[in-house]
């Protein structure tokens, strides 16, 4: 069994999303069936994971070979499905192996209208699944740092430190 290196291979970061989830979700709220058929069921779709599969066995992050239970992971949320429809797929987990889920019918997708369903694939990369968990990780950094940067958190900063300096002036004088 082959596992993954932890190195990301030159170029990872494009595989990083530039927009957060609840960013993507507000910005397509009048949508929001197909951006949750997008963003949050695509994975689940057998059909996407096999497309992915034929399109590359290696890992998008390591760039090692991948094996069946990689996982499906979005380079951006900023997108949705075009279509609304849905299928009912079987989704086992070790505990629940008759477990289903409801996915996007990316087969009609393919079928109907094939140039949005590579619409869709482009954006979607297939990865191990702890590369995949290395690579939200990055994500939950980059969220921090979007959140250091922002006014509203140096002002807040500011008026602690404001807060401390005066309470400890307080007490010394005191």
């Amino acid at each position: 069994m082959i596992k993954p290196n932890f190195k990301p291979a030159p170029g990872y970061q494009r595989l990083i999303p530039g927009l957060f989830s609840w960013e993507a979700q507000e910005k397509h709220k009048r949508r929001a069936k197909q951006w949750e058929n997008y963003a949050r069921r695509i994975t689940r779709n057998p059909k996407i994971k096999d497309y992915l599969w034929a399109r590359s066995l290696d890992c998008a992050y390591c760039k090692l070979p991948i094996r069946k239970d990689a996982q499906v992971h979005h380079i951006t949320y900023d997108h949705f499905c075009k279509t609304a429809q849905t299928v009912t797929v079987h989704d086992p987990t070790f505990n629940a192996p008759d477990r289903t889920a409801i996915a996007p019918d990316c087969q009609a997708c393919w079928r109907d209208t094939p140039q949005k369903f590579h619409d869709c694939a482009r954006r979607l990369a297939l990865v191990h699944p702890l590369c995949n968990k290395a690579l939200h990780d990055d994500h939950k950094d980059q969220r921090i740092e979007r959140i250091k940067e922002s006014r509203l958190y140096k002002f807040a900063s500011s008026i602690v430190i404001t807060a401390t300096i005066l309470y400890f002036a307080d007490f010394l004088l005191n």
